[in-house]
Protein backbone atom coordinates (compact mmCIF):
# COMPACT_ATOMS: atom_id res chain seq x y z
CA UNK A 1 0.00 0.00 0.00
CA UNK A 2 1.06 3.25 -0.59
CA UNK A 3 1.03 6.76 1.26
CA UNK A 4 -0.37 9.79 -0.58
CA UNK A 5 -0.88 13.08 0.31
CA UNK A 6 -2.22 16.37 -0.99
CA UNK A 7 -2.88 19.68 0.45
CA UNK A 8 -5.94 20.56 2.04
CA UNK A 9 -7.77 24.19 3.03
CA UNK A 10 -8.77 24.13 6.74
CA UNK A 11 -11.04 26.74 7.96
CA UNK A 12 -11.19 27.21 11.24
CA UNK A 13 -12.02 30.42 14.11
CA UNK A 14 -9.24 32.76 15.73
CA UNK A 15 -9.82 34.08 19.37
CA UNK A 16 -8.38 37.39 20.35
CA UNK A 17 -8.15 39.40 23.70
CA UNK A 18 -8.09 43.02 23.10
CA UNK A 19 -8.90 46.67 24.28
CA UNK A 20 -10.03 47.49 20.49
CA UNK A 21 -10.86 46.01 17.17
CA UNK A 22 -7.68 47.47 15.93
CA UNK A 23 -5.87 46.19 18.15
CA UNK A 24 -7.41 42.85 17.52
CA UNK A 25 -7.48 42.71 13.61
CA UNK A 26 -3.46 43.71 14.07
CA UNK A 27 -3.11 40.54 16.36
CA UNK A 28 -5.23 37.78 13.19
CA UNK A 29 -3.38 39.64 10.55
CA UNK A 30 0.28 38.92 12.97
CA UNK A 31 -1.13 34.93 13.05
CA UNK A 32 -1.86 34.64 9.19
CA UNK A 33 1.03 32.26 7.63
CA UNK A 34 1.81 31.00 10.92
CA UNK A 35 2.46 26.92 11.04
CA UNK A 36 0.41 25.28 13.59
CA UNK A 37 2.02 21.22 14.64
CA UNK A 38 -1.24 19.96 16.02
CA UNK A 39 0.49 16.64 17.28
CA UNK A 40 2.72 18.34 19.32
CA UNK A 41 0.71 21.74 21.00
CA UNK A 42 3.94 23.00 21.11
CA UNK A 43 2.31 26.39 19.51
CA UNK A 44 3.88 28.98 21.35
CA UNK A 45 2.15 31.77 19.15
CA UNK A 46 -0.93 30.58 18.17
CA UNK A 47 -2.46 27.73 20.58
CA UNK A 48 -5.16 25.42 19.82
CA UNK A 49 -7.65 26.30 23.32
CA UNK A 50 -10.29 24.30 24.54
CA UNK A 51 -11.22 26.71 26.99
CA UNK A 52 -14.48 28.18 27.35
CA UNK A 53 -15.11 31.70 25.98
CA UNK A 54 -14.91 32.97 30.43
CA UNK A 55 -12.18 30.81 31.19
CA UNK A 56 -9.62 33.51 32.75
CA UNK A 57 -7.05 30.63 31.47
CA UNK A 58 -7.99 31.30 27.56
CA UNK A 59 -5.24 32.65 25.90
CA UNK A 60 -4.90 36.33 24.17
CA UNK A 61 -4.47 34.44 20.73
CA UNK A 62 -6.05 31.41 20.32
CA UNK A 63 -7.32 28.56 17.65
CA UNK A 64 -10.36 26.88 17.63
CA UNK A 65 -9.94 23.13 18.55
CA UNK A 66 -13.35 22.97 16.25
CA UNK A 67 -12.04 23.12 12.36
CA UNK A 68 -13.05 22.40 8.85
CA UNK A 69 -11.57 21.01 6.15
CA UNK A 70 -12.61 22.38 2.85
CA UNK A 71 -11.34 21.01 -0.25
CA UNK A 72 -8.42 20.03 -1.74
CA UNK A 73 -5.48 21.98 -3.38
CA UNK A 74 -5.37 21.97 -6.97
CA UNK A 75 -3.12 19.23 -8.33
CA UNK A 76 -2.86 15.58 -8.03
CA UNK A 77 -1.88 13.51 -4.96
CA UNK A 78 1.76 12.71 -4.06
CA UNK A 79 3.38 9.62 -3.69
CA UNK A 80 5.30 10.58 -0.34
CA UNK A 81 7.52 7.40 -1.18
CA UNK A 82 8.86 9.68 -4.51
CA UNK A 83 11.27 12.52 -4.78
Amino acid sequence: MVLWQQDVVIYGTIYVKAKTQEEATALMKKSMGVGIEVATQDNTWLPISDKHFDDPDLPDVSLSPCMTVSHLTDGEPQNTEEE
